[in-house]
């Protein structure tokens, strides 16, 4: 049975990239004359350990605090679920079968850009919204 889908992992270095290999060589001979598709996506970079230390151990608690002071007593998930619900990096909108729908990524599902973004973003709404100010990343 002839492969129909093949990937491959590779850096990009001084503006170019190769792609010779014996795999894709022979994806290649087996296909001769056929059209394809090259689809080039770069690979996300994880969050760093601290960057999620930062979110569940400062950010998270903070925001739980000072919403128990506000009168609303949530436990770390629920307010976890409330910070993304609040933040555009976290929701993911696919169309299927004729409809939008809207899923919130967990933030195990985010990487270092995104885990970064949201912390910026829950920083500020952070301080305009609840008037307080989330520790720095430094304090754990």
């Amino acid at each position: 049975m002839r492969i129909r889908k093949i990937a491959v992992t590779r850096r990009i270095s001084k503006g170019e990239i190769s792609l010779e290999t014996a795999d894709i060589k022979e994806f290649f001979r087996q296909h001769e004359g056929k059209a394809v598709i090259v689809r080039i996506e770069l690979l996300p970079v994880e969050p760093s350990e601290k960057a999620k230390a930062y979110y569940w151990k400062v950010i998270v608690p903070t925001i739980q605090r000072c919403l128990y002071e506000r009168g609303y007593d949530l436990t770390k998930r629920e307010t976890d679920e409330f910070l993304r619900d609040q933040m555009p990096v976290c929701k993911e909108e696919t169309y299927e079968g004729g409809k939008l729908k809207e899923r919130l990524k967990e933030v195990e599902e985010l990487d270092a850009a995104e885990l970064n973004e949201m912390i910026e973003q829950i920083k500020i709404w952070a301080a305009d919204n609840l008037e307080i100010y989330v520790e720095e990343a430094s304090i754990i």
